[in-house]
């Protein structure tokens, strides 16, 4: 989310300079750049998801244990889908689309709402269903994003070559924002965090 925040500050900057090639090439390189950190915290949560659990709540019992480290999992792998989804975001947000943005938020939110039910009241797979119908919802979220800025009629139409391509003024802009809003938002939600490992423990 930081990172992303960071991009839509970065598309705004280069919208306002009316280039739409530089603009069309920056937002590939924002795509890329979030991808890069939803795919690390996608294999960093889908890991260690038991031992992260055990260690922020040590006095839960085994089976909660184990359905949170099921949900944490499914949770990590649908991170690697969503970050596409908050790249082309960040992108739409960047250049002022926010029509787009509103209709994309309504495909996953009633996408994740579908699959819930089917996975958790039809199917019966409790904490799995959630989780799946978390992955599926991003899948499909993440799908449609990237085709709302790929589609020959888009207002910042992005190329295949645009995300193979590495510019590093770009993304040392991202990130230049973009890192001090994310260590913010570790601080406000390592506090909730630490609140929560508390009440857990009542």
């Amino acid at each position: 989310n930081a990172i992303a925040a960071g991009a839509t500050v970065v598309m705004a900057q280069y919208q306002g300079h009316g280039d739409r090639a530089l603009t069309r090439r920056s937002a590939g390189q924002v795509i890329v750049a979030v991808f890069f950190i939803g795919a690390l915290s996608c294999i960093a949560t889908a890991f260690a998801a038991e031992p992260l659990i055990r260690l922020l709540y040590r006095d839960i019992g085994e089976a909660v244990i184990l359905k949170s480290r099921d949900y944490l999992i499914g949770v990590g792998i649908s991170l690697l889908f969503h970050s596409f989804y908050m790249g082309v975001f960040a992108v739409l947000r960047g250049v002022g689309d926010s029509a787009t943005c509103l209709k994309l938020s309504v495909i996953i939110n009633l996408t994740h709402l579908f699959f819930s039910v089917i996975f958790i009241n039809v199917l019966h797979l409790d904490i799995l269903g959630t989780a799946l119908s978390l992955i599926v919802a991003r899948i499909i979220g993440g799908a449609c994003a990237m085709y709302s800025v790929m589609r020959k009629k888009a207002q910042i139409r992005v190329l295949f070559s645009d995300l193979f391509r590495f510019d590093f003024a770009v993304h040392r802009a991202v990130w230049k924002v973009g890192l001090p809003f994310s260590w913010e938002q570790v601080f406000a939600n390592g506090g909730t965090l630490l609140v929560q490992t508390f009440l857990v423990s009542f």
